[in-house]
């Protein structure tokens, strides 16, 4: 199936207030194109029969993840989409994937897995320096990282930026079936 849907100059214009001059802004209107037909054929099938405003938002969501949007520029569309705060649109994010665990499960994996392989090394501190823009990735490391006996990683204090010890870090990566990362 092939759809033609046009994209004005508007709404790159638009896209661009939402998301950043910096947004690619031609693959996110695909992604959000190809969501919202996902949406519709979902519905159309009968996967999914939302009940609430709240199913159809975490629907909503669930289809620009399952298209290839990340994390992070999920949480900034949702917030401008759904007119809400930026801390309310994360929780919106949050929730989505927890509720589509399963079917997301890969899409999440390759965003924790690019996030350790964008880490580098603070010879000061002596420790991997980990940028984490989204909650979700966080807390899907904190958690892994409770089930194990390593040290704790701690906020740099320097936005989104957590610290982590090499053992610990090394330990994440087996975790996510990643290969280890040597210290440069």
């Amino acid at each position: 199936m092939n759809l033609d849907v046009p994209l004005s100059e508007d709404d790159k214009a638009r896209l661009a207030l939402a998301l950043g001059r910096n947004a690619n802004i031609e693959r996110v209107a695909k992604i959000v194109a190809l969501a919202g037909a996902t949406e519709a054929l979902d519905q159309a099938t009968g996967r999914s029969v939302p009940s609430t405003i709240a199913e159809v938002r975490s629907h909503r969501i669930y289809c620009l993840v399952r298209q290839g949007m990340t994390l992070a520029e999920a949480e900034a569309l949702v917030a401008y989409l759904f007119k809400v705060p930026a801390p309310a649109a994360k929780r919106m994010v949050m929730s989505a994937v927890a509720r589509y665990s399963v079917e997301l499960n890969a899409d999440v994996n390759k965003a924790a897995a690019a996030t350790l392989d964008d880490a580098e090394w603070n010879e000061d501190a002596e420790r991997w320096e980990v940028a984490m823009p989204t909650a979700f990735i966080r807390d899907r490391f904190l958690d892994i990282l409770s089930r194990g006996e390593q040290p704790d990683p701690s906020p740099a204090r320097r936005g989104s930026i957590w610290q982590f010890p090499d053992e610990t870090f090394a330990w994440l990566r087996e975790q996510l079936g990643l290969e280890k990362k040597d210290v440069p």
